[in-house]
């Protein structure tokens, strides 16, 4: 939600931005704390017996390599009354003077590109689901769904 609140702003004319400066800090900070939630869940799922797990380690170290900083920009903005290195947002916005749904925070750790961040944390979802239905495939052995989507016992014959 916030991904999407974000790029919508990005739409925006640039002086509508302005005031809606404080309203993308906080979308910002939403997104973090959610990607960081995430990323405990994904912690979890490689715990978890699966063919899957190459694919959840490609896109955790894939993940890793390019936000590895998000702790920091994390404290940045939940400390923005103290921290030197607050993130700002910036927008691409073409010649036309609307916004192309480019949208990128910047700060002196290095720049966030909303969008790609987004695509890798997606990466991770996807891993993590792969994961979690081929553990259930596994576990489930003989049986069928019922249609709550629990184990029911084979049915006669």
């Amino acid at each position: 939600m916030q991904y999407e609140r974000l790029i919508e702003r990005s739409r925006l004319p640039p002086e509508r931005m302005f005031a809606e400066h404080m309203l993308m800090v906080a979308d910002m900070d939403f997104l973090v704390t959610s990607v960081r939630r995430l990323l405990r869940t994904a912690a979890a799922a490689r715990k978890v017996a699966s063919e899957q797990q190459p694919q959840l380690k490609l896109a955790l170290g894939t993940f890793n390599s390019r936000w590895g900083n998000l702790t920091k920009v994390r404290d940045a903005l939940e400390h923005s009354d103290t921290a030197a290195d607050f993130p700002l947002p910036a927008v691409g916005i073409p010649a036309s003077g609307q916004g192309d749904g480019e949208f990128t925070f910047m700060w002196s750790g290095g720049n966030l590109d909303l969008g790609k961040l987004y695509a890798d944390a997606c990466s991770i979802v996807r891993a993590i689901v792969s994961v979690i239905d081929s553990a259930e495939l596994e576990s489930d052995g003989p049986g069928t769904l019922n249609e709550v989507g629990s184990k029911s016992a084979p049915g006669p014959g």
